[in-house]
C-alpha cells in the first residue's frame, strides 16, 4: 500500500465500520434525499482531496529541489506533510533539505520518526547518525548504524553500506573500541569482495576507487589489530594494504604503498622486533616523508638495537639529504645537544638556521638547549636585544632591522607562551637581574612587561607584580598603559583589591600621576575593586566617573559595568533600566549583543530566569555561533533542570566553537566555565561518571582552580558516586573560595556548602 493511499484506506475503514443506518432522534432509519451523499462518502471525498493535494505539493516540492530552490521546496514539502501527516516519503525528502537549511534539530526529529517505522532504512540511518554525531549523541549514532548495517536493505545497497560502516568505524575509534572498529573494517572488505561488480558498474566506482577503499580498510584493520595486540592479523592486514595499493595505476598510490611500511614498523616495534622495525622504517624513509615521527623513530630504534653511537651519524646523514626539512635539522640539533662535547655545534646550528628563517620551533630547540645547560640568561639576552631593536627610534636602526627584530620577538614570545617549563626556568634568572638593577645595564621596559605577562600566565603572580612594578620605574610613555593594565590585572588575580584602590588613586591624583593613560581605566578598576569589597557607595561613585571619562568606544561597556555594580548591590530594577537605556543609545549590532549579555545577567541576578533566557535567545537569533550565549543559556537551563537535551547541545556547541577559536591561539587553553557547564548538565541527566571527568578537567585549569562553583559542582557529583572523601575535599575547597570572595554575593552559596559538609559522616 503506497503512502498516498493510506488516508483513503482509513476513510474506507470508516465506511465499512459504520454498517448501521443513520438514525433519527426517535430511532427510526433516516431516508436520504436522492443524490445526497452520506457522511461516510463525504469523509472519503475529503480524504481523497487531502491525498491529491499532498501528491501535488510533494511533486512541486521535488521539482523545486531538482532546481536547487531549497527554500521553496521545503515550504511545499512541509505543506504536503501537513496534508498527509503519516507520510514517510515526505519526511525522508525533507531531512536533507532541513540539513541544508541549518535546521538540524528538525531534521533529527524527522529521522527518528522515520526510523521508528523503518529502522533499517539506509539513507535515513546514515543522515540521522551524522546528525546524532553532531549533537554529541555518540551511543545512539552507533546504535542507528549497527541496526541499519545489518538489515536486508543494506545488502541491496552496498554503496550505502560502505558509507555507514566507515562512519561506524570512526565512532568506534573515537571510543577507542578497536575490536568493534576492526569488525567494521572486516565488513567493508567483505562487502567489496561480495559486491565488486555491482559497485563498479552500478554505483560509479572506478577500479582505482575500489582499490583505494580496500587498501584503506586493510590499513585501518591493521591499526585496530595493533591496538588489540593481534600482531599476526595486523601484519597480514598491512601487507595486504601495501600490495593492494601497488595495483593502482595512479603513481601517488605507490607512494602510499610505501607509507604502509611505517605501519609495519610500528607493529614490529610494538612486538619489540627492533631489526624488523628498522627494515620497514628504512624502506619508508626512502620516500622522504614530510612528517617528523619517522625520523625520530630512527634514533629510537638505533638505541633499542644498542647502537647509541650510530644515532648522530645516522640523523646527520638524513639531515644532509633532507636539507630543507626543518624538523630533521632540528632533530639533529637536539641529538647534538644531548652530548656536552657537541652542544656548541647544536647552538651554532640553531643560530645559523635563525639567520635563514625566524621560526618558533628553532627558538624552542635553542631555548631548551640553554635550559639543559642552565644558561637561561642567554634567553633573556636574546629577548631583550630583540625588544630593544624593535622599539628603537628612527635613526637608531634601519626599518628592516626593526621589522626583523619584531619578528624575532614574536617568535620567542610564542615559544615562551606555550612552554611553562621554560618560563619556570627563566623567572629565577630574571629575578636575579631585577635585584641587580642599577649595578649594570637594565633590561628594556618592554622586556619587564613581557616577563610580567609570562609570570602571570604560569600563575607566579608575586613575581609578575614585581616585574610590572619595576616597569613603572621610568616607564616610556608608549608603554605606560600596557604596564598599568598588566599590573592591575595581576592585582585583580591576587585579589589585592586594596592595592588596586591605592594604585588607581595614585595614578589619578597622587604624587606620580599617569601621563599617557586615560583615567577612565583607573576609575573603572576602582569601581570593580570597591564592588569586590562590598563598598557599593564608592563603587558607584567611581563607575559614574568612569562613564563621564569614557570615549565613544568605551562608553557602552562602561554603562554595562555600571549595571553590573547596581545588580551586585541588589538594586536590580536600576540595573535593568541602565541596560535598557543603553540599548536605546547604542543600536549597533555588536553593542546590542554586549548589552543583552549584561541585561541577561541582571535578570538572572533578580531571579527572572524567563527574561534572562529571552535575552540570550535574542543573541543567538542574530549569531547562533556566539560561544558565550550558547554556554550561558545551556547552563541556565541545566541549573533549573529543564530542557536538558537542548542545554547539553548548547554547551557542547559552545565548547566546539571555543576550540575552533583556540586554533589561532592554542596557548590560551580551554575555558573552565564551559567545561563546568557541561559537567553540570551531565550531572542533571544522571551521567555521573562523565560529569565527574569534565568537572575534574575544569578544576585542573587555572580559571577553574579558583572558581568555587566548579568545586561545589564536583563535590555534588562525587557525593552521588558515593566518593565521600573526594566530595568533602571539593566542598571544602569551594567553601574556602566562597569565603575569600565578597560575602554579599556568595553568602547563600557558602551557607549551602556548609550544610552539605555537615551531612557527611564524621570520622
Amino acid at each position: 500500500m503506497t503512502t498516498f493511499r493510506r488516508l483513503a484506506f482509513v476513510a474506507l475503514l470508516v465506511v465499512v465500520g459504520n454498517t448501521s443506518a443513520q438514525q433519527t432522534p426517535e430511532g427510526r432509519p433516516a431516508f436520504l434525499e436522492p443524490g445526497t451523499p452520506s457522511q461516510a462518502e463525504l469523509d472519503r471525498q475529503k480524504a481523497d482531496n487531502l491525498l491529491r493535494e499532498a501528491r501535488t505539493l510533494y511533486g512541486v516540492g521535488v521539482l523545486h529541489r531538482r532546481q536547487d530552490r531549497m527554500i521553496e521546496a521545503t515550504k511545499m514539502l512541509e505543506k504536503a506533510l501537513a496534508a498527509d501527516p503519516e507520510s514517510t516519503e515526505i519526511r525522508k525528502t525533507l531531512i536533507p533539505l532541513f540539513i541544508t537549511l541549518g535546521r538540524e534539530d528538525e531534521a533529527l526529529a524527522l529521522g527518528r520518526e522515520v526510523l521508528r517505522s523503518r529502522p533499517t532504512d539506509v539513507g535515513v540511518s546514515f543522515q540521522t547518525a551524522r546528525l546524532l554525531r553532531g549533537a554529541g549523541k555518540f551511543p545512539e549514532a552507533i546504535s542507528v548504524l549497527q541496526r541499519a548495517s545489518q538489515g536486508k536493505e543494506a545488502e541491496a545497497k552496498p554503496e550505502g553500506l560502505l558509507l555507514m560502516l566507515s562512519d561506524l568505524y570512526d565512532l568506534h575509534e573515537r571510543d577507542e573500541n578497536y575490536a568493534a572498529g576492526a569488525d567494521a573494517q572486516e565488513r567493508i572488505i567483505l562487502t567489496i569482495a561480495a559486491h565488486r561488480e555491482q559497485l563498479l558498474f552500478g554505483n560509479g566506482f572506478t577500479k582505482d576507487d575500489l582499490l583505494n577503499t580496500l587498501a584503506k580498510a586493510h590499513e585501518r584493520l591493521g591499526r585496530c589489530c595493533l591496538h588489540t595486540k593481534n600482531y599476526a592479523r595486523a601484519t597480514t592486514a598491512f601487507r595486504t594494504a601495501r600490495d593492494t595499493l601497488m595495483k593502482v595505476d595512479d603513481p601517488d598510490a605507490r607512494r602510499l604503498a610505501g607509507r604502509i611500511n611505517w605501519n609495519i614498523c610500528e607493529m614490529a616495534a610494538a612486538q619489540e622486533k627492533w631489526a624488523e622495525a628498522m627494515e620497514a622504517l628504512d624502506a619508508y624513509l626512502e620516500f622522504s616523508p614530510t612528517e617528523l615521527p619517522p625520523y625520530e623513530k630512527k634514533a629510537e630504534l638505533l638505541r633499542k638495537l644498542g647502537r647509541e653511537r650510530d644515532v648522530v651519524p645516522a640523523i646527520r646523514k638524513l639531515a644532509t639529504r633532507e636539507e630543507f626539512h626543518l624538523g630533521v635539522q632540528l632533530l639533529l640539533a637536539k641529538e647534538l645537544g644531548k652530548d656536552i662535547r657537541t652542544r656548541r655545534e647544536a647552538e651554532r646550528m640553531c643560530l645559523s638556521l635563525l639567520e635563514k628563517q625566524i621560526k618558533p620551533d628553532i627558538y624552542r630547540t635553542l631555548f631548551k638547549l640553554y635550559q639543559s645547560e642552565d644558561r637561561m640568561n642567554k634567553v633573556l639576552d636574546l629577548l631583550d636585544d630583540a625588544v630593544r631593536v624593535a622599539n628603537s627610534k628612527e635613526g637608531e636602526a634601519r626599518l628592516e632591522e626593526r621589522e626583523a627584530a619584531q619578528e624575532r620577538a614574536r617568535a620567542m614570545i610564542t615559544v615562551l607562551r606555550t612552554e611553562p617549563a621554560l618560563v619556570t626556568a627563566l623567572l629565577p634568572v630574571s629575578l636575579e637581574e631585577l635585584q641587580r638593577v642599577g649595578e649594570k645595564r637594565s633590561f628594556q621596559a618592554g622586556t619587564w612587561v613581557f616577563l610580567g605577562t609570562l609570570a602571570a600566565r604560569v600563575k607566579q603572580l608575586d613575581k609578575a607584580e614585581l616585574y610590572f612594578r619595576q616597569s613603572l620605574v621610568n616607564v616610556p610613555l608608549d608603554l605606560e598603559y600596557q604596564v598599568y593594565a598588566g599590573l592591575l590585572e595581576v592585582l585583580r588575580l591576587e585579589k589585592k583589591h586594596e592595592e588596586i584602590i591605592k594604585l588607581c588613586n595614585e595614578a589619578i591624583n597622587g604624587r606620580r600621576p599617569a601621563k599617557n593613560t586615560n583615567l577612565w581605566m583607573f576609575q573603572s578598576s576602582l569601581a570593580s575593586a570597591h564592588t569586590e569589597l562590598g563598598d557599593f557607595t564608592e563603587a558607584l561613585k567611581a563607575i559614574d566617573a568612569a562613564v563621564k571619562l569614557s570615549s565613544e568606544d568605551t562608553k557602552m561597556r562602561t554603562r554595562c559595568h555600571k549595571a553590573e555594580v547596581l545588580s551586585r548591590a541588589g538594586r536590580h530594577p536600576e540595573a535593568i533600566a541602565e541596560c535598557q537605556e543603553t540599548l536605546k543609545e547604542f543600536p549597533r549590532p555588536d553593542a546590542i549583543r554586549t548589552v543583552r549579555y549584561a541585561l541577561s545577567n541582571c535578570y538572572s541576578n533578580q531571579g527572572d530566569h524567563a527574561k534572562s533566557e529571552e535575552q540570550l535567545r535574542l543573541i543567538l537569533e542574530t549569531d547562533p555561533n556566539a560561544p558565550l550565549a550558547n554556554n550561558n543559556l545551556g547552563y541556565q537551563l541545566a541549573d533549573r533542570n529543564v530542557k536538558l537535551d537542548e542545554a547539553e547541545k548548547l554547551i557542547r556547541r559552545a565548547i566546539e566553537l571555543e576550540q575552533l577559536m583556540r586554533k589561532d591561539a592554542p596557548e590560551e587553553g580551554e575555558n573552565a566555565a564551559y567545561l563546568d557547564s557541561l559537567g553540570w548538565v551531565l550531572f542533571r541527566r544522571g551521567e555521573m561518571v562523565e560529569a565527574k571527568a569534565w568537572l575534574e578537567k575544569a578544576a585542573l585549569l587555572p580559571d577553574g582552580a579558583d572558581d568555587p562553583t566548579v568545586w561545589d559542582h564536583l563535590g555534588d557529583v562525587c557525593a552521588k558516586l558515593n566518593d565521600m572523601n573526594r566530595a568533602k575535599q571539593a566542598w571544602q575547597t569551594a567553601l574556602k573560595l566562597y569565603q575569600g570572595a565578597h560575602k554579599r554575593n556568595n553568602d547563600a552559596r557558602r551557607v549551602e556548602v556548609e550544610k552539605k559538609l555537615k551531612t557527611l559522616p564524621t570520622g
